[in-house]
């Protein structure tokens, strides 16, 4: 019985002793599955948090150029609510752009028209405007897409490429062998000291005034300006001594030259002058108008060469190429006019003699308007006068022609 009661004990103290050695090891596997386990962003902060450093709250990472304010990440650059820094509102119309707070510029996202060019030059020629939207933030504008601005004119294209209004310029002009080049747009009206020159080493005519001070005066046209004289046969002129000077090196001794002239004659007498080179004793070279016909008559060393038969009466604004080459085979062809860049048959004259040449001599005045001792004024405007040292091809007139005719000046 004794023994029983042992083996039973012992049996007890055995189980006891598996369990109580069981249950520790159930807690300690318990205790490792806990501490092993990989712990989960609660977020009540601390390393890892979404608080970070100096934040608290909920949140996830906020690396560059983001920030922690009040909790949350934000963009100091753009945030209204934190400007450039944490708790830094911007005013209720204000945005905040760059960090910094301002009134917006534009409605986000709105677009409008633009354009960056010369104020006068929108929808003339070429030229258009653009358009423009404006940023997400409302902060700016954003480039102006499509427009189109003055360029440099392009010759003979029939385009108004700088937006001048006009679709050739000057600089389109012929410029080979040019000797002078007048434009006659010193003013729109009144008088100014003198016609001024274009070409290279430029030679300026001086303006006397004549008839009671009254002409030549400048007039204005849509096509230009120019010198304007009212009478006939009086004073008044644009003129410099040559001796020495650019013509005479230029010209005298040639056999070829042309007069290039954008004029209107209103009346004429005998030998009103439009461009002559000579004195009063000797009309070396020239353009010039005559009554009964009216008619433009051509000189070369004193000579009336060519004379053709052109009413002018109410022709207004004409241009105007004599062309001098006595190399010509045909004498017809020595001396040739052109209107507006047609060829015109000649009524009279006498041709140069084959290969002859300009001589100019000494003494010798290059005039406009009127003969050197102003008694040959016309009646009538020149808007621009040039000279060249070559006989100008058709082709090279024809240029000149559509530049000049829509626009005779600079």
């Amino acid at each position: 019985m004794v023994g029983v009661v042992i083996f039973v004990y012992t049996a007890v103290m055995n189980l006891s002793f598996v369990f109580a050695r069981n249950g520790l090891l159930l807690a300690a596997i318990a205790a490792c599955m806990w501490s092993c386990a990989p712990k989960l962003n609660t977020g009540s902060g601390g390393a890892g948090g979404s608080a970070g450093a100096g934040g608290s709250g909920s949140g996830g990472d906020c690396s560059a150029p983001l920030t922690v304010c009040d909790g949350e990440c934000v963009d100091t650059s753009t945030d209204a609510r934190h400007c450039g820094a944490c708790s830094n509102p911007c005013a209720s119309d204000s945005i905040c752009t760059g960090g910094k707070c301002q009134v917006p510029v534009c409605e986000p996202n709105a677009m409008q028209n633009c354009y960056s060019g010369p104020t006068g030059t929108e929808d003339v020629g070429v030229c258009k405007a653009g358009t423009q939207t404006c940023a997400a933030d409302g902060g700016s504008w954003g480039e102006c897409i499509g427009e189109v601005l003055p360029a440099q004119e392009i010759c003979l294209n029939d385009l108004d490429d700088d937006c001048n209004g006009k679709a050739f310029n000057s600089t389109c002009l012929v410029n080979t062998d040019l000797v002078v080049r007048y434009f006659l747009d010193e003013a729109a009206s009144g008088s100014q000291p003198a016609a001024l020159d274009s070409a290279p080493a430029p030679l300026h005519l001086p303006i006397t005034l004549g008839a009671a001070n009254t002409q030549p005066a400048y007039t204005s046209l849509l096509t230009g300006r120019g010198l304007q004289w009212s009478t006939t046969d009086a004073t008044g002129v644009a003129k410099t001594l040559i001796d020495n000077s650019k013509v005479k090196v230029a010209l005298d001794g040639k056999q070829q030259f042309t007069v290039e002239l954008v004029a209107q004659v209103n009346e004429a007498t005998a030998y009103n002058r439009l461009l002559e080179i000579g004195n009063s004793a000797s009309l070396r070279a020239g353009v010039y108008t005559l009554s009964a016909p009216s008619r433009f008559t051509a000189r070369l060393n004193t000579v009336d060469v060519a004379t053709w038969n052109t009413d002018f009466t109410g022709m207004e604004r004409v241009l105007l190429h004599v062309v001098i080459d006595s190399t010509a085979v045909t004498p017809s062809d020595r001396v040739r006019l052109y209107l507006d860049g047609v060829l015109q048959s000649a009524s009279g004259g006498t041709p140069p003699a084959q290969n002859e040449t300009l001589v100019i001599g000494t003494s010798k005045w290059l005039s406009l308007g009127n003969n050197e001792d102003q008694t040959r004024s016309l009646n009538g405007v020149i808007y621009y006068a040039a000279l060249y040292a070559h006989a100008m091809s058709q082709a090279e007139i024809s240029t000149n022609v559509a530049v000049l005719k829509e626009w005779d000046d600079k």
